[in-house]
């Protein structure tokens, strides 16, 4: 394996990893199971103002209601997560910051495109391209 696709297997790895931590996201699948985001162990430690608050507006609403609140939550999420890409790259390849996945540099440009529109394919289900053979 040659070092552009060593480095390209593990610019892949960080990108997949943001996809993972996006698609992570607690607080609406708590609204979805519970109808609420706070935690369930209140009689072991009793909800404070703000957590009765949150608990009572969300069981409030209908369940379809709490299904766009719980959307709204992912997409929040997903949206921080590309915005970090968005300044990481910038930093990367404008800025001075140097990546260093498993022991090793990242290169300064990106491989396929750019950080955050690799995070928005891997997100939508598309794969990552084939390597081109080094004979092409």
């Amino acid at each position: 394996m040659n070092s552009y696709s060593e480095g390209g297997l593990r610019y892949q790895k960080l990108i997949d990893e943001f996809v993972e931590l996006a698609s992570s996201e607690a607080i609406a699948g708590r609204i979805r199971k519970d109808g609420h985001s706070e935690r369930t162990n209140d009689a072991d430690l009793p909800l404070d103002l703000q957590e009765k608050a949150r608990k009572a507006f969300l069981l409030s609403l209908s369940e379809s209601n709490r299904e766009i609140v719980a959307q709204l939550i992912e997409e929040a999420r997903n949206r921080a997560v590309h915005d970090i890409l968005s300044s990481i790259e910038w930093m990367h390849t404008c800025g001075g910051l140097d990546l260093i996945v498993e022991g090793h540099p990242l290169p300064k440009d990106p491989f396929w495109g750019s950080m955050h529109m690799d995070y928005v394919c891997r997100r939508a289900g598309e794969s990552w391209p084939e390597e081109e053979s080094e004979t092409e």
